[in-house]
Protein backbone atom coordinates (compact mmCIF):
# COMPACT_ATOMS: atom_id res chain seq x y z
CA UNK A 1 0.00 0.00 0.00
CA UNK A 2 2.93 2.30 0.66
CA UNK A 3 4.03 2.55 -3.00
CA UNK A 4 0.40 2.97 -4.15
CA UNK A 5 -0.07 5.90 -1.73
CA UNK A 6 3.11 7.53 -2.99
CA UNK A 7 1.95 7.23 -6.60
CA UNK A 8 -1.41 8.83 -5.85
CA UNK A 9 -0.06 11.65 -3.68
CA UNK A 10 3.05 12.31 -5.75
CA UNK A 11 1.42 14.24 -8.64
CA UNK A 12 -0.54 16.40 -6.18
CA UNK A 13 2.59 17.27 -4.25
CA UNK A 14 4.42 18.00 -7.50
CA UNK A 15 1.63 20.32 -8.66
CA UNK A 16 1.76 22.15 -5.32
CA UNK A 17 5.50 22.67 -5.65
CA UNK A 18 5.10 23.87 -9.23
CA UNK A 19 2.44 26.38 -8.16
CA UNK A 20 4.74 27.65 -5.44
CA UNK A 21 7.57 28.03 -7.92
CA UNK A 22 5.30 29.92 -10.33
CA UNK A 23 4.26 32.29 -7.56
CA UNK A 24 7.87 33.06 -6.72
CA UNK A 25 8.70 33.65 -10.37
CA UNK A 26 5.74 36.02 -10.51
CA UNK A 27 7.73 38.34 -8.24
CA UNK A 28 10.29 38.77 -11.01
CA UNK A 29 7.48 39.78 -13.35
CA UNK A 30 6.18 42.24 -10.74
CA UNK A 31 9.63 43.78 -10.42
CA UNK A 32 10.00 44.17 -14.19
CA UNK A 33 6.53 45.71 -14.50
CA UNK A 34 7.39 48.21 -11.76
CA UNK A 35 10.59 49.24 -13.57
CA UNK A 36 8.68 49.73 -16.82
CA UNK A 37 6.21 51.86 -14.89
CA UNK A 38 9.09 53.93 -13.50
CA UNK A 39 10.42 54.52 -17.01
CA UNK A 40 7.00 55.56 -18.28
CA UNK A 41 6.51 57.92 -15.32
CA UNK A 42 9.93 59.48 -15.95
CA UNK A 43 9.02 60.13 -19.58
CA UNK A 44 5.70 61.69 -18.57
CA UNK A 45 7.44 64.03 -16.12
CA UNK A 46 10.06 64.97 -18.70
CA UNK A 47 7.37 65.72 -21.29
CA UNK A 48 6.02 68.63 -19.22
CA UNK A 49 7.17 71.91 -20.84
CA UNK A 50 9.78 73.90 -18.92
CA UNK A 51 8.19 77.28 -19.67
CA UNK A 52 5.78 77.29 -16.73
CA UNK A 53 8.32 75.66 -14.42
CA UNK A 54 11.02 78.26 -15.03
CA UNK A 55 8.50 81.07 -14.77
CA UNK A 56 7.35 79.91 -11.35
CA UNK A 57 10.93 79.30 -10.20
CA UNK A 58 11.85 82.87 -11.13
CA UNK A 59 8.82 84.14 -9.22
CA UNK A 60 9.91 82.09 -6.20
CA UNK A 61 13.35 83.70 -6.35
CA UNK A 62 11.83 87.20 -6.37
CA UNK A 63 9.48 86.36 -3.51
CA UNK A 64 12.24 84.77 -1.40
CA UNK A 65 10.77 81.28 -1.54
CA UNK A 66 14.05 80.10 -3.08
CA UNK A 67 17.23 81.38 -1.42
CA UNK A 68 20.76 81.39 -2.82
CA UNK A 69 21.89 79.82 0.47
CA UNK A 70 22.52 76.08 0.23
CA UNK A 71 21.68 75.52 3.90
CA UNK A 72 19.75 77.32 6.60
CA UNK A 73 18.82 76.73 10.24
CA UNK A 74 15.55 74.99 10.93
CA UNK A 75 13.20 75.45 13.86
CA UNK A 76 14.99 72.73 15.83
CA UNK A 77 18.46 74.05 15.05
CA UNK A 78 19.22 71.48 12.33
CA UNK A 79 20.46 72.29 8.85
CA UNK A 80 17.75 72.49 6.20
CA UNK A 81 19.08 71.13 2.92
CA UNK A 82 18.31 73.68 0.20
CA UNK A 83 21.26 72.40 -1.84
CA UNK A 84 19.44 69.20 -2.73
CA UNK A 85 16.17 71.06 -3.20
CA UNK A 86 17.61 73.46 -5.80
CA UNK A 87 18.95 70.52 -7.78
CA UNK A 88 15.68 68.59 -7.49
CA UNK A 89 13.49 71.51 -8.54
CA UNK A 90 15.58 72.21 -11.64
CA UNK A 91 15.78 68.60 -12.86
CA UNK A 92 14.90 68.55 -16.54
CA UNK A 93 15.90 72.19 -17.16
CA UNK A 94 18.92 72.89 -19.32
CA UNK A 95 20.43 71.67 -22.53
CA UNK A 96 22.11 68.28 -22.25
CA UNK A 97 23.75 68.31 -25.67
CA UNK A 98 21.98 65.05 -26.53
CA UNK A 99 19.53 64.68 -29.36
CA UNK A 100 16.13 63.10 -28.99
CA UNK A 101 13.49 63.06 -26.28
CA UNK A 102 14.57 59.75 -24.73
CA UNK A 103 18.17 60.79 -24.14
CA UNK A 104 17.21 64.19 -22.77
CA UNK A 105 14.61 62.63 -20.49
CA UNK A 106 17.03 60.05 -19.07
CA UNK A 107 19.94 62.50 -18.77
CA UNK A 108 18.12 64.51 -16.06
CA UNK A 109 19.93 67.83 -16.54
CA UNK A 110 19.83 70.34 -13.69
CA UNK A 111 20.95 73.91 -13.03
CA UNK A 112 23.20 73.21 -10.06
CA UNK A 113 23.21 74.19 -6.38
CA UNK A 114 21.26 77.18 -5.16
CA UNK A 115 23.65 80.05 -5.96
CA UNK A 116 24.32 78.80 -9.48
CA UNK A 117 20.72 77.83 -10.21
CA UNK A 118 19.25 81.09 -8.93
CA UNK A 119 21.84 83.19 -10.74
CA UNK A 120 20.96 81.46 -14.00
CA UNK A 121 17.24 81.75 -13.38
CA UNK A 122 17.23 85.38 -12.30
CA UNK A 123 19.96 87.08 -14.34
CA UNK A 124 21.47 84.54 -16.68
CA UNK A 125 24.77 84.88 -14.85
CA UNK A 126 26.74 82.05 -13.33
CA UNK A 127 28.74 82.71 -10.13
CA UNK A 128 32.37 81.79 -9.75
CA UNK A 129 32.12 79.37 -6.84
CA UNK A 130 35.79 79.84 -5.94
CA UNK A 131 35.64 83.64 -5.54
CA UNK A 132 31.90 84.21 -5.06
CA UNK A 133 31.99 86.83 -7.83
CA UNK A 134 29.30 86.66 -10.49
CA UNK A 135 30.63 86.66 -14.02
CA UNK A 136 28.79 86.74 -17.29
CA UNK A 137 27.87 83.24 -18.34
CA UNK A 138 28.86 82.39 -21.91
CA UNK A 139 25.71 80.26 -22.08
CA UNK A 140 22.95 81.94 -20.05
CA UNK A 141 19.52 80.41 -19.84
CA UNK A 142 17.90 81.25 -23.14
CA UNK A 143 14.40 82.53 -23.80
CA UNK A 144 13.17 79.05 -24.65
CA UNK A 145 14.66 77.78 -21.37
CA UNK A 146 17.03 75.36 -23.08
CA UNK A 147 20.33 76.90 -22.06
CA UNK A 148 23.20 74.69 -20.89
CA UNK A 149 22.70 72.48 -17.88
CA UNK A 150 25.01 72.60 -14.89
CA UNK A 151 25.45 68.84 -15.24
CA UNK A 152 23.61 65.69 -16.23
CA UNK A 153 22.39 63.90 -13.12
CA UNK A 154 21.28 60.55 -14.49
CA UNK A 155 22.47 58.21 -11.75
CA UNK A 156 19.09 58.54 -9.96
CA UNK A 157 15.57 57.83 -11.14
CA UNK A 158 14.37 61.20 -9.78
CA UNK A 159 10.90 59.77 -9.33
CA UNK A 160 9.84 62.77 -7.26
CA UNK A 161 9.64 64.73 -10.54
CA UNK A 162 6.27 63.13 -11.24
CA UNK A 163 5.08 65.37 -8.40
CA UNK A 164 7.40 68.37 -8.57
CA UNK A 165 7.37 69.12 -12.30
CA UNK A 166 3.58 69.27 -12.82
CA UNK A 167 3.12 71.16 -9.55
CA UNK A 168 5.83 73.67 -10.46
CA UNK A 169 4.40 74.10 -13.93
CA UNK A 170 0.89 74.79 -12.66
CA UNK A 171 1.16 76.30 -9.19
CA UNK A 172 4.75 77.13 -8.19
CA UNK A 173 7.19 76.36 -5.38
CA UNK A 174 4.97 77.26 -2.41
CA UNK A 175 2.18 74.93 -3.55
CA UNK A 176 4.69 72.15 -4.26
CA UNK A 177 6.10 72.54 -0.75
CA UNK A 178 2.61 72.43 0.73
CA UNK A 179 1.81 69.24 -1.20
CA UNK A 180 5.06 67.64 0.02
CA UNK A 181 4.11 68.50 3.61
CA UNK A 182 0.62 67.08 3.05
CA UNK A 183 2.10 63.87 1.61
CA UNK A 184 4.34 63.55 4.67
CA UNK A 185 1.42 63.96 7.07
CA UNK A 186 -0.77 61.56 5.07
CA UNK A 187 1.88 58.83 4.96
CA UNK A 188 2.56 59.19 8.70
CA UNK A 189 -1.17 58.94 9.39
CA UNK A 190 -1.40 55.83 7.20
CA UNK A 191 1.48 54.24 9.10
CA UNK A 192 -0.16 55.01 12.45
CA UNK A 193 -3.54 53.67 11.33
CA UNK A 194 -2.12 50.53 9.74
CA UNK A 195 0.09 49.72 12.73
CA UNK A 196 -2.69 50.48 15.18
CA UNK A 197 -5.14 48.15 13.48
CA UNK A 198 -2.70 45.29 12.96
CA UNK A 199 -0.46 45.56 16.03
CA UNK A 200 -2.42 47.46 18.69
CA UNK A 201 -2.68 51.20 19.22
CA UNK A 202 0.18 51.48 21.70
CA UNK A 203 2.65 50.30 19.07
CA UNK A 204 2.37 53.28 16.67
CA UNK A 205 2.56 55.60 19.68
CA UNK A 206 5.80 53.95 20.77
CA UNK A 207 7.05 54.09 17.19
CA UNK A 208 6.11 57.73 16.58
CA UNK A 209 7.03 59.59 19.77
CA UNK A 210 10.77 58.72 19.94
CA UNK A 211 11.18 59.38 16.21
CA UNK A 212 9.37 62.72 16.16
CA UNK A 213 11.09 63.86 19.37
CA UNK A 214 14.63 63.17 18.17
CA UNK A 215 14.72 64.14 14.46
CA UNK A 216 13.88 67.24 12.44
CA UNK A 217 10.48 66.04 11.22
CA UNK A 218 8.95 69.50 11.54
CA UNK A 219 11.55 71.02 9.21
CA UNK A 220 11.35 68.38 6.47
CA UNK A 221 8.99 70.40 4.21
CA UNK A 222 11.73 73.04 4.09
CA UNK A 223 13.44 70.73 1.61
CA UNK A 224 10.90 69.26 -0.79
CA UNK A 225 12.87 66.15 -1.87
CA UNK A 226 13.55 65.27 1.78
CA UNK A 227 9.85 65.54 2.65
CA UNK A 228 8.81 63.39 -0.31
CA UNK A 229 11.48 60.81 0.43
CA UNK A 230 10.35 60.50 4.06
CA UNK A 231 6.74 60.27 2.92
CA UNK A 232 7.57 57.32 0.66
CA UNK A 233 9.57 55.63 3.45
CA UNK A 234 6.63 55.86 5.87
CA UNK A 235 4.13 54.85 3.18
CA UNK A 236 6.26 51.79 2.41
CA UNK A 237 6.16 50.78 6.07
CA UNK A 238 2.39 51.29 6.16
CA UNK A 239 1.94 49.19 3.02
CA UNK A 240 3.98 46.36 4.51
CA UNK A 241 2.12 46.43 7.84
CA UNK A 242 -1.26 46.51 6.13
CA UNK A 243 -0.62 43.73 3.59
CA UNK A 244 1.81 41.29 5.23
CA UNK A 245 0.39 37.96 6.35
CA UNK A 246 1.76 34.65 7.58
CA UNK A 247 2.46 33.68 3.98
CA UNK A 248 6.21 33.80 3.37
CA UNK A 249 5.53 35.13 -0.11
CA UNK A 250 4.09 38.30 1.42
CA UNK A 251 7.33 38.73 3.39
CA UNK A 252 9.00 39.17 0.02
CA UNK A 253 6.32 40.78 -2.16
CA UNK A 254 5.52 43.91 -0.16
CA UNK A 255 9.06 44.74 1.04
CA UNK A 256 10.17 44.32 -2.58
CA UNK A 257 7.55 46.85 -3.71
CA UNK A 258 8.45 49.23 -0.87
CA UNK A 259 12.15 49.04 -1.78
CA UNK A 260 11.40 49.74 -5.44
CA UNK A 261 9.29 52.79 -4.63
CA UNK A 262 11.88 54.22 -2.28
CA UNK A 263 14.66 53.70 -4.82
CA UNK A 264 12.55 55.51 -7.41
CA UNK A 265 12.02 58.64 -5.31
CA UNK A 266 14.98 58.92 -2.94
CA UNK A 267 18.24 60.84 -3.44
CA UNK A 268 20.17 58.77 -0.85
CA UNK A 269 18.75 60.74 2.04
CA UNK A 270 17.73 58.01 4.53
CA UNK A 271 17.81 54.54 2.96
CA UNK A 272 18.58 52.71 6.24
CA UNK A 273 15.53 54.34 7.82
CA UNK A 274 13.17 52.91 5.21
CA UNK A 275 15.07 49.61 5.20
CA UNK A 276 14.85 49.10 8.97
CA UNK A 277 11.21 50.19 9.16
CA UNK A 278 10.19 47.72 6.47
CA UNK A 279 12.04 44.77 7.99
CA UNK A 280 10.66 45.54 11.44
CA UNK A 281 7.12 45.89 10.11
CA UNK A 282 7.16 42.34 8.73
CA UNK A 283 8.65 40.96 11.94
CA UNK A 284 6.10 42.86 14.05
CA UNK A 285 3.17 41.42 12.09
CA UNK A 286 4.55 37.91 12.63
CA UNK A 287 5.07 38.60 16.35
CA UNK A 288 1.48 39.79 16.65
CA UNK A 289 0.35 36.60 14.90
CA UNK A 290 1.95 34.70 17.79
CA UNK A 291 4.72 33.22 15.67
CA UNK A 292 7.69 31.82 17.65
CA UNK A 293 10.78 34.07 17.93
CA UNK A 294 12.74 32.03 15.40
CA UNK A 295 10.08 32.57 12.73
CA UNK A 296 9.77 36.26 13.64
CA UNK A 297 13.50 36.72 13.12
CA UNK A 298 13.36 34.77 9.85
CA UNK A 299 10.57 37.01 8.58
CA UNK A 300 12.70 40.07 9.32
CA UNK A 301 15.67 38.59 7.50
CA UNK A 302 13.59 37.75 4.43
CA UNK A 303 12.07 41.25 4.39
CA UNK A 304 15.53 42.79 4.74
CA UNK A 305 16.77 40.96 1.68
CA UNK A 306 13.58 41.66 -0.29
CA UNK A 307 13.64 45.42 0.39
CA UNK A 308 17.28 45.66 -0.64
CA UNK A 309 16.53 43.62 -3.77
CA UNK A 310 13.85 46.14 -4.71
CA UNK A 311 15.92 49.19 -3.79
CA UNK A 312 19.19 48.01 -5.32
CA UNK A 313 17.41 46.40 -8.26
CA UNK A 314 15.70 49.69 -9.14
CA UNK A 315 19.05 51.45 -9.13
CA UNK A 316 20.55 48.69 -11.27
CA UNK A 317 17.69 48.98 -13.77
CA UNK A 318 18.31 52.72 -14.13
CA UNK A 319 22.05 52.18 -14.49
CA UNK A 320 21.49 49.57 -17.19
CA UNK A 321 19.46 52.13 -19.12
CA UNK A 322 22.23 54.69 -18.60
CA UNK A 323 24.85 52.36 -20.02
CA UNK A 324 22.69 51.58 -23.04
CA UNK A 325 21.82 55.23 -23.74
CA UNK A 326 24.98 57.12 -22.72
CA UNK A 327 27.73 54.51 -22.92
CA UNK A 328 30.15 53.06 -20.43
CA UNK A 329 32.45 56.09 -20.22
CA UNK A 330 29.71 58.49 -19.12
CA UNK A 331 28.32 55.85 -16.75
CA UNK A 332 31.71 55.28 -15.15
CA UNK A 333 32.12 59.01 -14.53
CA UNK A 334 28.62 59.53 -13.17
CA UNK A 335 28.09 56.30 -11.24
CA UNK A 336 31.14 54.10 -10.69
CA UNK A 337 33.36 56.87 -9.38
CA UNK A 338 30.56 58.18 -7.20
CA UNK A 339 29.94 54.75 -5.66
CA UNK A 340 33.63 54.36 -4.87
CA UNK A 341 33.70 57.81 -3.30
CA UNK A 342 30.60 57.40 -1.14
CA UNK A 343 31.48 53.93 0.09
CA UNK A 344 35.15 54.76 0.68
CA UNK A 345 36.69 58.06 1.67
CA UNK A 346 38.89 58.88 4.62
CA UNK A 347 36.15 58.71 7.29
CA UNK A 348 36.38 55.73 9.61
CA UNK A 349 33.38 53.86 10.97
CA UNK A 350 34.06 55.43 14.36
CA UNK A 351 34.05 58.92 12.84
CA UNK A 352 30.77 58.24 11.04
CA UNK A 353 29.03 56.92 14.16
CA UNK A 354 30.32 59.76 16.34
CA UNK A 355 29.24 62.51 13.94
CA UNK A 356 25.79 61.04 13.38
CA UNK A 357 25.31 60.66 17.12
CA UNK A 358 26.35 64.27 17.59
CA UNK A 359 23.76 65.52 15.11
CA UNK A 360 21.14 63.20 16.58
CA UNK A 361 21.56 64.26 20.22
CA UNK A 362 22.11 67.98 19.35
CA UNK A 363 21.98 70.78 18.50
CA UNK A 364 19.89 71.42 21.63
CA UNK A 365 20.42 69.50 24.84
CA UNK A 366 16.83 68.25 25.00
CA UNK A 367 17.44 65.47 22.48
CA UNK A 368 20.08 63.83 24.67
CA UNK A 369 17.59 63.82 27.53
CA UNK A 370 14.83 62.37 25.35
CA UNK A 371 17.06 59.60 24.00
CA UNK A 372 18.26 58.71 27.49
CA UNK A 373 14.80 58.69 29.05
CA UNK A 374 13.32 56.61 26.24
CA UNK A 375 16.11 54.03 26.39
CA UNK A 376 15.83 53.73 30.17
CA UNK A 377 12.05 53.33 29.87
CA UNK A 378 12.48 50.58 27.26
CA UNK A 379 14.91 48.68 29.51
CA UNK A 380 12.43 49.12 32.35
CA UNK A 381 9.60 47.62 30.31
CA UNK A 382 11.70 44.57 29.47
CA UNK A 383 12.91 44.21 33.08
CA UNK A 384 9.32 44.37 34.32
CA UNK A 385 8.36 41.67 31.87
CA UNK A 386 11.19 39.46 33.07
CA UNK A 387 10.09 39.98 36.68
CA UNK A 388 6.57 39.01 35.71
CA UNK A 389 8.22 35.72 34.63
CA UNK A 390 6.95 35.94 31.05
CA UNK A 391 3.55 34.45 31.70
CA UNK A 392 2.22 32.83 28.57
CA UNK A 393 5.52 32.56 26.75
CA UNK A 394 6.49 29.20 25.28
CA UNK A 395 8.51 27.25 27.84
CA UNK A 396 9.99 24.49 25.78
CA UNK A 397 13.51 25.83 26.08
CA UNK A 398 15.32 28.03 28.53
CA UNK A 399 14.07 30.26 31.29
CA UNK A 400 11.41 32.92 31.12
CA UNK A 401 14.11 35.57 30.93
CA UNK A 402 15.68 33.88 27.93
CA UNK A 403 12.31 33.66 26.20
CA UNK A 404 11.56 37.35 26.75
CA UNK A 405 14.98 38.44 25.51
CA UNK A 406 14.79 36.05 22.56
CA UNK A 407 11.47 37.56 21.50
CA UNK A 408 12.85 41.09 21.87
CA UNK A 409 15.98 40.38 19.83
CA UNK A 410 13.96 38.58 17.13
CA UNK A 411 11.74 41.66 16.78
CA UNK A 412 14.15 44.56 17.36
CA UNK A 413 17.24 43.45 15.44
CA UNK A 414 16.35 45.50 12.28
CA UNK A 415 17.34 48.58 14.30
CA UNK A 416 20.93 47.49 13.64
CA UNK A 417 20.54 47.95 9.89
CA UNK A 418 21.24 51.66 10.36
CA UNK A 419 24.70 50.92 11.74
CA UNK A 420 25.38 48.39 9.00
CA UNK A 421 24.56 51.04 6.39
CA UNK A 422 26.78 53.61 8.09
CA UNK A 423 29.66 51.13 8.04
CA UNK A 424 29.17 50.29 4.35
CA UNK A 425 28.45 53.81 3.03
CA UNK A 426 30.91 55.68 5.20
CA UNK A 427 31.76 58.83 3.28
CA UNK A 428 28.20 59.75 2.39
CA UNK A 429 27.02 59.02 5.94
CA UNK A 430 29.79 61.29 7.23
CA UNK A 431 29.65 64.34 4.97
CA UNK A 432 25.85 64.36 5.06
CA UNK A 433 25.43 63.38 8.68
CA UNK A 434 23.21 66.42 9.24
CA UNK A 435 20.39 64.43 7.66
CA UNK A 436 21.58 60.79 7.65
CA UNK A 437 21.31 60.83 11.45
CA UNK A 438 17.52 60.54 11.13
CA UNK A 439 17.94 56.79 10.71
CA UNK A 440 19.14 56.65 14.32
CA UNK A 441 15.79 58.08 15.38
CA UNK A 442 14.01 55.26 13.57
CA UNK A 443 16.31 52.68 15.18
CA UNK A 444 15.40 54.08 18.58
CA UNK A 445 11.71 53.97 17.69
CA UNK A 446 12.04 50.32 16.65
CA UNK A 447 13.70 49.41 19.95
CA UNK A 448 10.99 51.17 21.96
CA UNK A 449 8.10 49.70 19.95
CA UNK A 450 9.62 46.22 20.23
CA UNK A 451 10.00 46.54 23.99
CA UNK A 452 6.39 47.70 24.28
CA UNK A 453 5.11 44.81 22.15
CA UNK A 454 6.92 42.37 24.43
CA UNK A 455 5.78 44.21 27.56
CA UNK A 456 2.10 44.51 26.65
CA UNK A 457 1.66 41.33 24.70
CA UNK A 458 -1.73 40.16 25.94
CA UNK A 459 -2.77 39.04 22.49
CA UNK A 460 0.54 37.31 22.02
CA UNK A 461 0.19 35.44 25.31
CA UNK A 462 -3.32 34.30 24.53
CA UNK A 463 -2.53 33.18 21.01
CA UNK A 464 0.65 31.38 22.03
CA UNK A 465 -1.14 29.68 24.88
CA UNK A 466 -3.87 28.46 22.54
CA UNK A 467 -1.25 27.27 20.09
CA UNK A 468 0.67 25.44 22.80
CA UNK A 469 -2.51 23.79 24.08
CA UNK A 470 -3.65 22.83 20.61
CA UNK A 471 -6.83 24.88 20.90
CA UNK A 472 -6.20 26.82 17.70
CA UNK A 473 -4.77 25.79 14.38
CA UNK A 474 -3.83 27.85 11.36
CA UNK A 475 -4.03 26.82 7.73
CA UNK A 476 -0.62 27.19 6.14
CA UNK A 477 -0.79 28.94 2.78
CA UNK A 478 0.90 27.60 -0.30
CA UNK A 479 3.67 30.20 -0.13
CA UNK A 480 4.56 29.51 3.49
CA UNK A 481 8.01 28.48 4.57
CA UNK A 482 6.45 25.77 6.77
CA UNK A 483 7.18 22.19 5.90
CA UNK A 484 4.57 20.48 3.68
CA UNK A 485 2.09 18.23 5.38
CA UNK A 486 3.14 14.56 5.48
CA UNK A 487 1.50 12.12 3.15
CA UNK A 488 -1.59 10.53 4.55
CA UNK A 489 -1.05 7.03 5.91
CA UNK A 490 -2.76 4.15 4.20
CA UNK A 491 -5.97 3.00 5.90
CA UNK A 492 -5.69 -0.30 7.70
CA UNK A 493 -6.96 -3.36 5.86
CA UNK A 494 -10.28 -4.64 7.10
CA UNK A 495 -10.01 -8.36 7.75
Amino acid sequence: MGPLTTEVAGPGLLRTRMRRRERWWALVVVFLVIQIGFLAASFLAAAIPNTGIVSHLRSAVKEGELSPLDYSKGSMGDQVDHYTECIALTIGIGNTGYRGFVRNALADPELGPCDTAIARLSAGRAPNRATGIHRASPHPVSGDFRGPAFQDYFRYWHGYTIVTRPMLALFGVAATRALAALALVASAAWMVMAAGRRLGWWVPVALTVPFVATVDVWDLPGSIPHALSMAVALAGGALVVARTSGDALSWVRWPLVAGCLYGFVDLMTNPPLAWALTAWSVAAVCMHRAEPPRRVAAAGVVATAAWMAGYGGSWAAKWLLDIIVFGWKAFRTQVVHEIAYRAGGSATVRDVMALNLRFWTGPFGHRSMVVGVVLVASVGVLATEVIRRGTGMPRRRGTETTQVLAGFVALAWPAGLTFAWFALVREQSYIQAFFTYRSLGMSLAIVVASALMLGTRTDYHAARSRAEAGEASEVVSEGSLSEPEPLAASPPLVP
